[in-house]
């Protein structure tokens, strides 16, 4: 019976584990860097007009009149960051948000990411400094500022294009 219970705790230690470690794993690009991607189709909408809301958000959540279009490849470019006070009361996490327009659907990305702190702390979100403690907190803190802000686009731009 004592052998049943400690399989059994090790199971669930194991699977604790697991779980803890899968809910913290990010997005990577082919050269491993974080990067969210995805692609929302927005059927019978006009390019124009996500354009336009695409253009209206980004200056609205980065407080920027800064979008610019990339050349190579027509995205609406802004460079901008969110703060991470749950990790450190002056953290901000800067990054760029990418949003590539086509007819019925757009494609977003946030990348680029860099942490900051006053005094010179800085560094690229990948590589978190060796014997720094928190690193779990941190990468999830992150995780919950990007996932937001990936929330909000997607309801601002599928908002009223019914009416429109």
């Amino acid at each position: 019976m004592k052998k049943l219970n400690y399989i059994t705790i090790a199971l669930i230690l194991m699977l604790t584990t697991i779980t803890a470690n899968a809910q913290h794993k990010l997005p990577v690009n082919a050269d491993k860097l974080i990067a969210y991607k995805g692609e929302i189709k927005l059927d019978s909408v006009k390019q124009d007009l996500m354009a336009e809301k695409a253009a209206e958000w980004l200056r609205a959540h980065y407080f920027s009149g800064e979008v610019v279009q990339d050349e190579t490849d027509k995205a609406l470019v802004v460079r901008g960051f969110f703060r991470m006070p749950e990790f450190n009361d002056e953290g901000t996490m800067y990054h760029e948000c990418r949003i590539k327009l086509d007819e019925g659907k757009y494609t977003y990305m946030f990348h680029n990411f860099i942490y900051t702190e006053p005094g010179g702390v800085s560094f690229p979100a990948e590589s978190y400094p060796a014997g720094w403690k928190g690193d779990e907190r941190f990468y999830e803190l992150m995780n919950n500022g990007v996932t937001l802000m990936i929330e909000d686009l997607q309801k601002y731009m599928a908002s009223g294009v019914a009416s429109r």
